[in-house]
């Protein structure tokens, strides 16, 4: 028996191993939680009654090392739910139309941290950005995607109170 002969039967069980853990992990989609506006995103609003125009750019999906997270639509569109469920909330819907463009979206599971600009398009035009951290940096990426996931909407939370603050809250 050679040499080759000897490796074949371990390197073929190493093989499958690899196989079938990939495969889980390709199936799994951490899961984002539904945005809920709160008193502090409404109060940012205060001093502004504003319409949401379109919110577009961004990615249309987000993925976490070799994962997807399972968001319950495109970014852009979980932004602009926020930002209508906030004006609603703070009943400061109905004003002027300002449209939004999601500049950068990223996520970093090793050092933790999530990095978004959005572009505000209204008559004074601004940019939010803001960077958002949670517990990343391990070996295990099921878990810190599940936490990169589970940060998304104060990730959306935070652009939502810059956003208005900037359209004079």
């Amino acid at each position: 028996m050679t040499f080759l002969d000897r490796l074949a039967g371990p390197l073929l069980w190493i093989i499958i191993f690899l196989v079938i853990a990939l495969t889980g992990c390709a199936a799994y989609r951490p899961p984002v939680p539904a945005y809920r506006a709160g008193a502090e995103e409404a109060a940012a609003f205060r001093g502004a009654k504003v319409t949401v125009g379109t919110v577009t750019g961004g990615p249309t999906s987000v993925t976490c090392r070799a994962l997807t997270l399972d968001l319950p639509e495109p970014p852009a569109a979980y932004l602009r739910h926020a930002l209508t469920d906030t004006l609603v909330r703070a009943d400061r819907a109905g004003g002027a139309a300002v449209s939004f463009e999601v500049a950068r979206l990223e996520v970093d599971s090793v050092a933790g941290r999530w990095t978004a600009a959005v572009r505000v398009l209204g008559p004074t035009p601004f940019v939010v950005s803001k960077v958002v951290t949670f517990d990343g940096g391990t070996f295990d990426g099921r878990g810190a995607c599940d936490r990169a996931a589970q940060a998304f909407p104060e990730l959306v939370r935070a652009l939502v109170i810059g956003i208005g603050l900037g359209l004079g809250g």
